[in-house]
């Protein structure tokens, strides 16, 4: 009987250490749990964004749909996040559309024509592209809503002349579409993936990094860095997605308030981001040697 007892607490103790592994963790009979996917780190105002949308979904649902999130890329890099959404090892995620189009190849000649363009031409593409939800749905993928994008920067703990951008061996993460798009600026581009930015920096592996200045200006290399230059004629907007798996699990009204949540979620973004994007660069103007293109 005593072996049998323990036995069976083993038997327990198994089954919840295995039940964080289910995407939709059951807590009552009609409450779920969605794990969802943050590249940036907590308390930048991108990922802001996504407590936003995630507080939202548990206060629209009257604590029914509960999003989990995941910071800094603790559930992996934007490519092996959506290889999950499409398999739904994760809910939802917010993806760069450079990571999008590498995923969902069919936008890569449509997006990389919308770099250089306002916001406002991606939603415009978007809501007039048929072949929109029909791309991402071949992919397993649910595009939810398009997000504002932060301004994307670059920059480096030594003082370098930007003006001479051929020069300059930039840190990209890897996207073809981007390293195709900056060449064309003759800024020489150097895929880094996940490889610290600082070591690479110190060792002159490059010579400079790309990032969003979300990112940047809460980056743990952001006090040794110098030069930084905003670069204001790009526009590289963030998808919310979700997993098509997951979503057929969900009911109708489940699903409704989702989108609804994402809609609102975007008109939220839009001043908000322009908001703290100012806030930023004023803080990056009085603490860095920073210049705009």
């Amino acid at each position: 009987m005593r072996k049998l007892f323990i036995v069976c607490i083993f038997v327990v103790f198994l089954f919840n250490g295995c039940k964080e592994n289910y995407e939709n963790e059951l807590l009552s009979d009609d409450t779920v749990v969605l794990r969802y996917a943050e590249t940036e780190k907590k308390g930048t105002y991108l990922s802001n964004i996504s407590d936003y949308f995630a507080q939202l979904v548990q206060q629209e649902s009257d604590g029914k749909i509960i999003i989990k999130v995941y910071y800094e890329g603790e559930l992996g890099s934007e490519e092996e996040v959506l290889t999950q959404l499409q398999f739904g090892g994760i809910a939802l995620g917010r993806v760069n559309v450079l990571a999008v189009s590498e995923q969902v190849p069919s936008f890569i000649t449509s997006f990389s024509k919308l770099i250089g363009n306002s916001f406002d031409s991606f939603l415009d593409y978007i809501e007039n592209n048929d072949n929109y939800n029909f791309a991402f749905q071949n992919e397993k993928l649910c595009p939810l809503t398009i997000l504002p994008p932060s301004k994307r920067c670059i920059y480096s703990d030594e003082n370098i002349d930007f003006n001479n951008y051929s020069q300059i061996r930039v840190g990209i993460d890897n996207s073809q579409m981007y390293q195709n798009f900056l060449q064309r600026w003759d800024i020489n581009p150097i895929f880094i993936g996940n490889i610290a930015t600082f070591p690479s920096l110190r060792n002159g592996f490059i010579d400079a990094k790309e990032s969003t200045l979300s990112s940047f200006v809460n980056c743990d290399e952001y006090p040794y860095i110098q030069e930084v230059a905003i670069l204001d004629h790009v526009t590289l907007p963030s998808i919310i997605l979700f997993s098509n798996e997951v979503l057929n699990q969900l009911s109708r009204d489940e699903v409704k308030i989702l989108e609804e949540c994402a809609i609102k979620t975007l008109e939220y973004s839009k001043n908000y981001i322009a908001r703290e994007e100012y806030l930023a660069i004023e803080q990056v103007a009085r603490d860095k040697n920073m210049r705009r293109f």
